[in-house]
């Protein structure tokens, strides 16, 4: 009987006989086990426990007292799941967490940083005051509040971990110091120190397949350092509606979610510190930006208004949360700030979007995309800004693939037919003239993301390897048929085997990003043609090659210049909001204006979906 084995973050998975091993499961998939956290020095016979992999769910066989000693001696514990993969037998549908993914990954970081004048929302204030004399009533907080002094005069709140420790820091050091007084209309102390030390902030675009974060310094506005890492939820659920569905089987399923997103932000966190060679405490405020989805469940908020019509959110304002109340350890009176939603599926990422493009300022007519496993989607005409989401799936993100992953050390993200530029134009020619490129040192491909799926589409249709209806023409010298024919026939690049299956999936999710775009364009009585410039936000946007999208019918047919790629705009703007009060209403003042269309409202929105599921008729 054949079985699925899952491997995350890298998002692999592959069917394989009941009672194969794990490490044999992976070793199908590619020769790059190092990469992926899995090594071993016995020639894989159980006894250096160096391939040691977590099971997050599925059947498995059962482990003997020796393998858990050598599993405790890597400090790992059997509770969490950990087992060594090359004694682990599958036995049903298996769910594997790797420990590592190392190098070669393009998890997206970097955006357009505009220049903005910092006015962040705490700042030191320097304080020095008399010891208090016998007699005197009034106590060492009360005093210090009039010693503090910020925008709106002196500090009105302490924070209570502060006032826990104001009377013992006061004796030990002279009665002066140093206080941060975060200043957003309520003056409140939130910490204490003997020097004036940096003000750092942490940015944090969550998103449902990774999370970036930016450390920042507050009073420069300069991003020190930034990073990112898959999101720890994914185990638990590849889309949105998944991981809905699981945080509703139970209390238990949703803390396990939040805890998820939590340890993932603070493990971020750490390795941004550890690169400035600074301790968690320095980090006096944070921004969190995510779509709606991601908003509740990092703050544990209830999410039934989520998954059912008609989508309504716990709560779309801003919101400011002490960070040890979320399980955070920064200052000891940090606050984090999440930027407002915009709609059930449109979320503060979206706003923080708009925020570092200034999308509400451009002279014309423009489109902002942000594809992912929710696409939002805006239009901005006249001023007035549109949205709308698109349920596009994690296909674009690896999942539903036969051999789809994310942006990772092997995966396939470029392909072309060879004498073509940029992918665009030429003239057809037999599957011997496919070039790919790999992302990563090894060069070996072990799989295709998403940018390079959609260069593989578009250089099926123009070699005519597929047709326009999106089936693979069995007759052609690149088509063969797949393992067992249970997919369908199958197109190889470098060996990896792209299935009629795929190709399916993959014009559900071209179909919904492509219905969305229409659906905007037909709320606001504009044509395409009228475009004159797309915003192509987050990873994915920086990765795709326009040419391909529009030849797959994916994006609208336009000149090519007017696709702009702007990075991760969404952490840029988390970025904006954290060094700037002005930002930070600002982008509140855009998600009120902003007007959200929900596309299944729209007469006729199923004709338009399905009139975009095939290829144009000529590329």
């Amino acid at each position: 009987m054949r079985r699925t084995v899952k491997f995350h973050p890298i998002g692999l998975k592959i069917e394989v006989e009941e009672g194969t091993s794990i490490f044999d499961a992976a070793k199908l998939l590619g020769n790059d086990l190092g990469a992926w956290g899995i090594r071993t020095v016995c020639g894989s016979r159980g006894t250096c426990g160096q391939c040691a992999v977590r099971v997050l769910d599925g059947g498995v066989s059962g482990a003997d007292e020796g393998e858990y000693e050598l599993i405790a001696r890597k400090g790992r514990a059997r509770e969490e799941g950990w087992r060594l993969a090359c004694r682990t037998r599958v036995l049903g549908d298996v769910q594997v967490v790797l420990e590592r993914v190392a190098g070669g990954d393009r998890l997206q970081t970097a955006g357009v940083w505009e220049s903005v004048e910092p006015w962040p929302p705490v700042q030191w204030v320097p304080f020095e005051m008399r010891p208090p004399r016998l007699g005197e009533d009034r106590g060492d907080a009360d005093r210090l509040a009039e010693a503090v002094t910020g925008a709106h005069g002196g500090a009105d709140v302490f924070d209570y971990l502060v006032l826990r420790a104001l009377p013992s820091f006061m004796r030990r050091h002279g009665f002066h110091g140093w206080a941060v007084l975060r200043d957003t209309g309520r003056p409140e102390v939130t910490a204490l120190s003997a020097h004036r030390d940096r003000l750092l902030g942490l940015a944090v675009d969550l998103g449902t397949t990774k999370m970036a974060g930016y450390l920042v310094d507050l009073e420069t506005g300069e991003i020190l350092h930034s990073g990112a890492t898959p999101n720890p939820q994914i185990p638990f659920g590849e889309d949105v509606v998944s991981r809905l569905g699981y945080a509703l089987s139970g209390e238990a399923e949703k803390v396990r979610l939040r805890e998820a997103a939590v340890k993932g932000i603070a493990t971020l966190a750490d390795d941004l510190c550890h690169q400035e060679n600074c301790s968690l405490d320095a980090v006096q405020e944070a921004v969190v930006v995510g779509n709606t989805a991601m908003h509740h469940l990092f703050l544990g908020l209830d999410v039934q208004g989520l998954a059912q019509a008609p989508y309504t959110p716990g709560l779309s304002g801003p919101v400011e949360v002490k960070a040890r109340e979320l399980g955070l350890v920064f200052a000891p009176g940090a606050y984090v700030y999440l930027s407002p939603c915009i709609a059930g599926y449109v979320g503060g990422d979206h706003t923080a979007a708009l925020l570092a493009t200034s999308f509400s300022l451009f002279k014309g007519t423009a489109l902002l995309l942000d594809v992912g496993t929710n696409t939002e989607i805006s239009i901005v005409k006249n001023g007035h800004i549109t949205s709308c989401s698109a349920a596009s799936g994690p296909a674009f993100e690896g999942g539903h693939v036969s051999r789809g992953m994310r942006a990772l050390s092997g995966a396939i993200d470029r392909v072309w037919v060879e004498g073509e530029m940029d992918g665009a134009g030429g003239e057809g020619g037999g599957s011997d003239r496919v070039q790919f490129d790999v992302v990563g040192p090894g060069r070996v491909p072990t799989g295709f993301c998403g940018a390079g799926l959609i260069d593989l589409l578009a250089v099926l249709l123009r070699i005519g390897a597929m047709d326009y209806r999106g089936r693979l023409r069995k007759e052609h010298p690149g088509v063969t048929a797949s393992a067992g024919g249970r997919d369908g026939p199958e197109f190889a690049v470098g060996g990896v085997p792209f299935t009629q299956r795929d190709i399916r999936q993959l014009q559900l999710a071209k179909a919904a990003i492509r219905s969305a775009i229409e659906g905007l364009l037909l709320t606001t009585d504009t044509r395409a043609e009228d475009i004159d410039r797309v915003y192509m936000a987050g990873a994915f946007g920086v990765a795709i090659n326009p040419n391909s999208a529009m030849d797959i019918g994916m994006f609208p047919r336009l000149a090519r210049e007017k696709y702009l790629p702007v990075g991760n705009a969404a952490g840029v703007g988390a970025c904006l909001s954290l060094v700037s009060l002005e930002k930070r209403r600002a982008a509140a003042d855009l998600a009120q204006a902003v007007e959200y269309v929900e596309l299944v409202t729209l007469p006729n929105y199923q004709d338009l979906f399905l009139a975009q599921v095939d290829f144009p008729m000529a590329v």
